[in-house]
């Protein structure tokens, strides 16, 4: 009964593979799998390991402005109003416009035996602006007016700057802590005790921008922020 195997035809002389050559080739091929692998094993755990764009987002931003009333027909009442009615600051003092900014922030840590390492946050940037709006008389003067909306847009030119702090404080702290992320501490303490320096030093620094930006623009007057 003739063999059913199949047969390749030999044309010529007919060589078998070097068994030693077909070892060697496979012992390479595992190993180079074998790297292969512990370099992919590395690259997907250094991912999971730094923070992501997703895990420390861009902060949200919360503006809110409220209204103060002010009555008057000629300069001198709405001046008088002004400093009856304006917005009284942190330091107690009477303003006709103030901007109030605050940080606030969430975050969450991963703690393993003699590690802690910091995995998201999300900051949040409330800001209050308050602002006086005249109520005025369908006889007022259209000189008044005019005189009254250049001041009004000076006035939130100014209170705007004070906005921009506090949103650049929020921004740069959002920075600093996906740069915190990256690092291992050797407790929970240890990084706590660093988010609050960091979190600290940005705060402060951008709450002294605001008082010399109030020290170089005289509280607004620089910029038109006067009246009458």
């Amino acid at each position: 009964m003739p063999n059913s195997k199949n047969v390749q035809p030999c044309n010529g002389v007919c060589k078998s593979p070097n068994r030693n050559q077909v070892s060697r080739f496979s012992l390479f091929k595992r190993r180079w799998c074998f790297l292969l692998l512990a370099a992919l094993t590395c690259f997907a755990l250094l991912l999971t390991s730094l923070p992501t764009q997703a895990a420390f987002p861009a902060p949200v931003v919360n503006v809110k402005t409220n209204y103060y009333t002010v009555q008057g027909n000629s300069p001198q009442q709405l001046r008088q109003q002004l400093n009856q009615l304006g917005s009284i600051s942190r330091t107690g003092r009477r303003f006709d416009g103030t901007t109030q900014w605050r940080v606030r922030w969430k975050y969450g840590y991963s703690n393993r035996p003699n590690q802690c390492q910091l995995t998201n946050a999300q900051i949040t940037l409330n800001v209050v602006i308050t602002m006086p709006r005249w109520q005025t008389p369908t006889n007022a003067q259209t000189q008044l007016r005019q005189r009254w909306q250049r001041y009004i847009r000076a006035l939130q030119l100014h209170e705007n700057g004070h906005r921009d702090n506090g949103v650049a404080a929020a921004r740069e702290l959002t920075s600093s802590l996906r740069q915190l992320g990256q690092r291992r501490f050797s407790s929970c303490t240890a990084m706590t005790q660093q988010f609050k320096q960091t979190s600290d030093r940005i705060i402060s620094y951008y709450s002294q921008r605001d008082k010399d930006y109030d020290r170089v623009t005289q509280h607004g007057r620089t910029q038109g922020a006067v009246f009458p």
